[in-house]
């Protein structure tokens, strides 16, 4: 069995926030040649010491180089470099990093990337292999998340959260928000369909949001039908939207993959989903959300990691996001200082 992690990194590519800091649509960045986020997340795996752990990075950019310390267990795989912009009729822009993919978010691209590589390299793959997909810029590895699920699927098998051989685990922000009081995810939800009056947005308002930059796939099938499903679901609700349909790089621009997946598992249910609370804590902590929620967690780092409420999260998620007293930024710090690099971590918040 490999612990494959697949990745996607488009070097030169940022978010244009506005005056309140909201972040807003990719525009060509030249200074964000190379993210210190990467090096992170790819020193984190390299620190767990586990050989069979092979990580699959998309990469789309000119310092390749970079990578060249990760080669034991890093496998780049190239995408064409980021072409210039195109204008729609009403002078909004969209990028594109490959010409089979579809002109669009980055964060969408990636799904379509990962089903065209599966597609032409599944004989590199065994059936039991396990699968994990992530962020690359904003994820940095504490435990061996892969070893942890597969000690609790030996020993907790009657606990259907834990049987993570025939599941994929989905793991949401904090569970206080919904699509109802969270705007960015209400407006990638909106933007996907035609509304928040249609009845793929109103049958799942109410839901907890799951975060779409880490999740867990039990082995090789479960892989690949949920980036097939997730190609076909993106095109068919694409191909539904009538704004869309006036005008397709305006639409395509403002599609994120995290509405495009909330809406696919809870609209359309299977055996194999399972929903991890992030209040769990243990597998994975997602940051983003937590200084806008009431409950509070204690954060610190103890004996070189970073406990909350006590405990290890195997993976912290948008830990540069976590902006509660600078709390975000000391941790970028640090986690750069424990990964050897430099950091220039005021880029990290542009």
């Amino acid at each position: 069995m490999t612990k494959n992690i697949f990745t996607h990194y488009a070097a030169g590519l940022r978010r244009r926030s506005d005056q309140r800091g909201v972040a807003g649509e990719f525009v060509v960045d030249p200074e964000a040649e190379h993210h210190d986020g990467v090096d992170i997340f790819l020193s984190s795996i390299q620190a767990l010491n586990d050989e069979e752990i092979r990580v699959y990075l998309f990469y789309c950019g000119d310092h390749k180089h970079r990578f060249d310390k990760y080669a034991s267990f890093l496998t780049l795989v190239p995408v064409k470099s980021v072409i210039a912009p195109k204008s729609s009729t009403h002078g909004v822009h969209s990028y594109s990093c490959h010409d089979s993919v579809p002109n669009m978010r980055v964060n969408v691209q990636r799904w379509f990337l990962y089903r065209n590589y599966i597609e032409q390299n599944v004989h590199m793959f065994n059936s039991d292999d396990v699968f994990f997909h992530c962020d690359s810029v904003d994820v940095v590895f504490q435990k061996n998340i892969f070893d942890e699920i597969q000690v609790r699927t030996r020993f907790n098998s009657k606990d259907i959260k834990y049987v993570g051989n025939d599941s994929i685990l989905f793991f949401t922000e904090c569970s206080e928000f919904t699509f109802i009081n969270e705007s960015f995810n209400r407006n990638w939800m909106v933007d996907l369909h035609n509304g928040f009056r249609d009845p793929l947005v109103q049958n799942i308002k109410h839901n907890n949001i799951v975060c779409t930059g880490t999740i867990y796939f039990g082995n090789l099938s479960l892989f690949i039908e949920f980036v097939s499903a997730f190609a076909s679901y993106e095109l068919i609700c694409m191909s539904n939207n009538n704004i869309f349909r006036k005008n397709r790089y305006d639409k395509m621009g403002g599609v994120n993959d995290q509405g495009v997946i909330n809406s696919l598992i809870y609209n359309y249910p299977q055996p194999s989903y399972t929903f991890i609370k992030n209040e769990e804590v243990d597998l994975i902590f997602a940051m983003a959300l937590l200084p806008l929620a009431k409950r509070q967690h204690k954060i610190e780092i103890v004996d070189d990691v970073v406990t909350v409420d006590g405990k290890v999260p195997c993976v912290l998620h948008q830990y540069n996001r976590y902006d509660c007293d600078e709390a975000g930024i000391n941790l970028v710090k640090w986690f750069s200082k424990s990964a050897n690099i430099e950091s220039r971590y005021e880029y990290l918040f542009k």
